[in-house]
């Protein structure tokens, strides 16, 4: 009985993770469609404002800078 109980409960736990994964993966692609920054961290010289992307002046700079 406690090896079927054990079981159950990781069917149960895998089927909760599932959904929330889902949940996220929707919300995600959702807010992309949207026009929102949705994906990792933006990268140097940008800053997510308000789920848009905008220039840091001073790591623009630095990065124009390095490509030179």
């Amino acid at each position: 009985m406690r090896t079927a109980m054990r079981q159950m409960r990781g069917v149960f736990h895998q089927l909760d993770r599932g959904l929330i994964r889902k949940r996220l993966r929707g919300r995600r692609t959702t807010k992309g469609e949207e026009g929102g920054y949705a994906y990792g961290a933006p990268c140097f010289g940008q800053q997510a404002v308000d789920s848009k992307l905008a220039d840091l002046d001073t790591e623009k700079e630095i990065e124009d800078l390095s490509l030179q």
